[in-house]
């Protein structure tokens, strides 16, 4: 099944400080401030497409053509709160799904959703994105709500970016630039998402 998934409100925050930016790649305040914020903000991006995670507060919205015949894992947990399940009915009017009707499961990784017990989800007429689930995602509001990992393997890879921001560097053989991030982040990794 095709689902898709969008920030429906980005983060107020981000989970690398300036500051902090600075000391690790060893800058002065006022030199690249604009680039480093940019690269902290494409980072985090990274990094939560590549987790399949929500650093920091936000909220999402899931979208599928249909409802599946299981449970419906959502994407980019951890999940703090699940807001609704919408979907368009046959008369293509948009219904909310009764939260009386379902489980959410916010501790399994990933989260899931499944009907109560003898119950099932609504049939619905084929068509594209019929079905919208919100949910409020991150592991909090702040920086500090962050598995260290995860923070140590952004910063590693903003030092790499900041140092070389080509992917192929005059001089060397054309490879990959190699990110320790990967040993810090990997752990981390939502698998079947």
């Amino acid at each position: 099944m095709i689902t898709s998934n969008r920030v429906v409100t980005a983060p107020g925050a981000e989970p690398l400080d300036l500051a902090e930016v600075r000391r690790h790649v060893r800058q002065i305040a006022g030199i690249d401030d604009d680039a480093l914020a940019d690269f902290i903000t494409r980072v985090r991006g990274s990094v939560e497409d590549y987790l399949h995670r929500s650093l920091i507060t936000q909220t999402r919205e899931q979208v599928m053509d249909r409802f599946p015949r299981g449970p419906i894992e959502l994407q980019f947990g951890p999940i703090q709160s699940l807001t609704s399940i919408k979907y368009l009915d046959d008369s293509d009017v948009e219904q909310t799904e009764d939260a009386a009707l379902y489980d959410v499961d916010l501790y399994s990784v990933p989260p899931r959703i499944q009907p109560k017990f003898g119950r099932i989800y609504p049939v619905l007429q084929p068509g594209l994105n019929r079905v919208r689930i919100r949910y409020t995602a991150g592991y909090g509001d702040t920086a500090a709500a962050i598995p260290p990992g995860i923070r140590t393997g952004m910063m590693l890879m903003l030092g790499t970016l900041y140092e070389q921001r080509e992917d192929i560097i005059v001089g060397t053989s054309a490879m990959k630039i190699p990110r320790g991030a990967e040993a810090y982040l990997l752990p981390h990794v939502v698998h079947g998402a």
